[in-house]
């Protein structure tokens, strides 16, 4: 029979952002503070400073969607990943609508999971990359969008072609 101990894990992030706009604060610096005890009370942590910009702003420090969106064509160069970033949009929207039509509010979460596990396991298995959604979630999203309204009509091959002869 096991003693009566436990084992706590407590986690305490701070960031620490400039005042202002949105800009201001992404320009700023973040710190992460971890403190573990195993009693479960707060102790001697570690700090560990990380330039916000680095990590909130995009993939190369993109600084507006026109510089971003190259950027994150790169990262979709094999057609698989395309192909798999396709379906999970897809299916994402598909739920959306049947979440609203069928009034099955929940099935919006399922609407989330589908689209990013799918796209995630294209990065993370076919592309061998990290996804742009963890550096800049709402570019990444207006971009899964974009590429996928290309890849319907039939020019996203192009775009591809362009965004990788921009880079040299």
């Amino acid at each position: 029979m096991r003693s009566g101990r436990r084992c706590n894990l407590s986690i305490r992030i701070e960031i620490a952002c400039g005042a202002g706009n949105l800009c201001s604060m992404l320009s700023g610096t973040s710190s992460v503070e971890i403190r573990i005890r195993m009693d479960g009370t707060l102790g001697p942590g570690k700090r560990v400073r990380i330039p916000a910009y680095a990590n909130l702003c995009g993939m190369s420090g993109s600084s507006n969607f026109k510089t971003f969106w190259p950027e994150y064509v790169r990262a979709q160069s094999q057609p698989g990943t395309r192909a798999i970033h396709l379906v999970g949009t897809l299916l994402g929207w598909v739920l959306l609508i049947l979440a609203i039509v069928l009034l099955h509010w929940w099935w919006i979460l399922g609407a989330l999971v589908v689209s990013y596990a799918l796209a995630w396991i294209s990065h993370f298995f076919v592309e061998h990359n990290r996804p742009a959604t963890f550096e800049h979630p709402l570019w990444s999203w207006w971009a899964d969008q974009k590429m996928v309204a290309l890849m319907l009509s039939g020019k996203m091959a192009e775009e591809v072609r362009r965004c990788a002869a921009a880079e040299n």
